[in-house]
């Protein structure tokens, strides 16, 4: 076996040969067409797969997304009917409650806390606050996660 013969067997050294060898023998940048990594092949074959983020069809554009077939005029009278619906609402409850505030229940996050922290302080389990939770905030949390509200 002649040494020039092991020497173009390996990539790296294939490199370094191409100015010498054939066109087909040189290596050339590789870009990806859904990510724009640019990266050098390690072998004349093309990749399988972009080296950044592992697409198979990194050398395929994406496609466009197909429009929803729904005209314009459709959507705009949809828009339309809302509107006014929404119109029609707000009149209503600002016409019912002119003259007397009704009172909100505070549901916010700091409100949640706040209870949690005065429950953990009580000595109170997991449970009763996950069912404290759930009934006064509508939300059903886990003990872990009840775990990480307190702390």
């Amino acid at each position: 076996m002649r040494p020039v013969s092991g020497l173009r067997r390996e990539a790296s050294r294939r490199r370094v040969l191409a100015s010498v060898m054939d066109e087909e023998t040189v290596l050339r940048p590789c870009v990806c067409l859904r990510c724009g990594n640019q990266w050098w092949p390690r072998q004349l074959q093309p990749p399988r797969r972009c080296a950044k983020c592992k697409s198979p069809y990194w050398s395929l554009a994406r496609k466009e997304k197909k429009r929803l077939g729904i005209r314009p005029y459709v959507l705009q009278r949809r828009q339309a009917d809302v509107v006014q619906e929404v119109r029609d609402r707000l009149t209503s409850l600002l016409q019912k409650g002119e003259g007397e505030p009704t009172e909100c229940e505070d549901r916010s996050l700091a409100k949640a806390l706040k209870v949690l922290k005065d429950m953990k302080a009580a000595g109170r389990t997991w449970a009763e606050m996950a069912e404290t939770v759930k009934t006064e905030f509508g939300t059903q949390l886990d003990r872990d996660q009840l775990k990480a509200l307190v702390r």
